[in-house]
Order: structure tokens, then sequence, then C-alpha cells
């Protein structure tokens, strides 16, 4: 029962460690944009009108695609398409609204909510900042609407190459050790009922009393018990550790390959691009890309 008891916690203990490891994000890479707005009353309701011409979201691979920003019911409400993420990765939106008088707006944690889209044509989401036309609301005041999307990783840019050190795989090895040992001692066990078994038996030829011969049987089954017991233990012990083993190593590859992809100084450069509004605002943002 002691293995079974093994096997219990071994797989426990594998899951809540990718609990933890799974709430554990950083982030890898940023795409800006910003155009410029005013806010007005048409109809009886808040909306936004752009400075010139509408603003050009412009695609990058693998991040969400933005396909509106408008104003409902006072609410700032982002249209996006989801970017190509894996359970190692996903996606955030961070707002920022700078008046060209100075003042600066951040949205609080409480007013984001993130929700799909009415429309039902494609697997569109929404990311509302709530009641933001009525925090913003001032009369032929213009903002600039800043808008970043970010990619969240399992892997720590300002860390550390993830490794699967020995240290880590130690545990692993001894754990694997005690499975093969107990399969071991099972398979001798039942070398040993064998043996009594043919004690047994001969006894039996040996015309000797059911007296005689009945340890021989009794210890035989307690041989087989044992040793059937201990042996398959043994085996699921091992083949458990073996697969939580190679989950672990597949892990530490994918999140290697993160690292190598978005860490490393070889896969990044700073470029510069026109803002997204070039009709009324000369000038340019920096942009890391990888």
């Amino acid at each position: 029962m002691i293995f079974h008891k093994i096997i219990v916690v071994l797989i426990l203990t594998w899951f809540v460690q990718e609990r933890a490891n799974a709430q554990k994000l950083y982030q890898l890479r940023t795409v800006n944009d910003s155009a410029r707005f005013q806010l007005t009353v048409q109809g009886g309701r808040l909306a936004i009108r752009w400075m010139g011409n509408p603003p050009d979201w412009p695609k990058v691979q693998n991040f969400p695609e933005i396909r509106a920003v408008r104003l409902e019911e006072s609410d700032l409400v982002v249209v996006y398409k989801p970017g190509n993420t894996t359970n190692q990765s996903s996606y955030t939106f961070g707002f920022r609204v700078t008046a060209d008088d100075g003042p600066i707006v951040i949205p609080n944690g409480y007013e984001i909510i993130e929700s799909p889209s009415g429309d039902g044509k494609e697997n569109l989401r929404q990311y509302v900042w709530q009641d933001a036309g009525e925090t913003l609301f001032a009369p032929g005041r213009t903002y600039t609407l800043h808008l970043r999307r970010i990619l969240m990783g399992a892997v720590n840019c300002t860390g550390v190459r993830p490794q699967f050190t020995l240290k880590q795989q130690l545990p692993y090895y001894g754990v694997a050790l005690a499975g093969v040992a107990a399969a071991g001692i099972g398979l001798f066990l039942f070398k040993r009922s064998n043996q009594e078994y043919d004690q047994y038996g001969a006894y039996w030829e040996q015309g000797l009393t059911r007296t005689d011969a009945q340890r021989f049987f009794d210890d035989a089954k307690t041989f087989k018990k044992n040793g059937q017991m201990l042996l398959y233990s043994g085996l699921a012990v091992t083949g458990a550790d073996a697969l939580l083993y190679y989950f672990k190593w597949r892990k530490i590859k994918k999140n290697q390959k993160m690292y190598d992809d978005y860490c490393t100084p070889k896969t990044s450069f700073l470029a510069v691009r026109p803002v997204s509004n070039p009709v009324t605002v000369i000038g340019a943002r920096l942009i890391w890309q990888f």
C-alpha cells in the first residue's frame, strides 16, 4: 500500500506545481498604438470623434487583431480577434489616456471587464473600460488614447534561461530507484514462492503428513502475495515517475524555446514607426520587435 500512496503523492505534487507555475506569467513583448480623439455628444449620447481619419490599428503576427475601438453607453470598448496562444502564454491589453493639457488617466482594475463580442460571425472578444466617457468627458478637450497589446509568457526575460537541473531531477531518480527496487524484491519473492511450492510438492511425494507440508504451502502463498504487491506497485511507481519526468522535461524544453525566441538579444531590435494617425500627428513611437 505504501507504493500506492507514493503514486498519489507524486501526482498531487505534480498537479500543485503545475497550477502554481501556470499563474506565473511575465511580460515578453508589447505592441503600442496611439490615436487622438475628442468626446462629443451625438443624439444625446457620448461618441468618439477621431482627429483626422479613423485610426488603422496595425496587424502584428500572433497578436490580437484590433477590429474596432468605440464608445458604447459611455464604456470604451476594444473589439478584437484573439491572437495565437499556448497554455504557457496569453495576451492582455493596457489602456492609458492623456490629455493635451496634461492630465493622465489610467483605469482601475475593477473598471475593466472582458467578454465575448456580440458579433457571432467570428470569434471576437471585447475589452471594456467601464464608464470611461463619464471619467474623461470635458467639452473641447483633445485626448490621446494609448493602447498596448501585451504578450505574457511563462519565462522571465530578466532571469536566467530555464534549465532542468540535476537538483530538480534527483527526486525523480530517487522515486524511480525505489520503484525498481520494489519490483526487484517482488521478483525475488516470486522466486521464493516457487521454491516453497516445489518443497511443498516434494513433501507430498515423500508421503509426509499434511501438517509437515502445510507450512511450505502457507509460506508460498505469503511470498506470492507480497511479491505481486511489490512487483506491480514498483512498476506502477516507476511508470508514473517516468511519465511525470517526461512532462516536466517537455515543459522545460518549451520554456527554453520561448526564452530563446523572446529573451535573447539576437531576436530583438528597436524599430521606429509612425504613429497610427499621421494626418493629425507628426511623430514616432518606439516599439520593441521580435
